[in-house]
């Protein structure tokens, strides 16, 4: 079927994350593709997103993402 599967993610929505890693997981294992997943994080240096963003925002969603 397919060789590879993207499935991109929200961090800030959970429970919608665990039921789409969990079906994404069960169709790579019958299909036999490669799961990946994709976190986006903006782009923090630039004045337009950080003024944005409390302090220290930068920092925790970086440290989630790679948990």
């Amino acid at each position: 079927m397919f060789k590879d599967i993207l499935l991109p993610i929200d961090l800030g929505d959970v429970d919608s994350s665990r039921k789409a890693v969990s079906t994404a997981i069960e169709l790579s294992r019958t299909g036999g593709a490669r799961l990946h997943l994709l976190c986006v994080v903006p782009g923090y240096s630039m004045s337009i997103v950080s003024q944005y963003f409390p302090e220290g925002f930068e920092e925790k969603s970086l440290t989630e993402a790679a948990q």
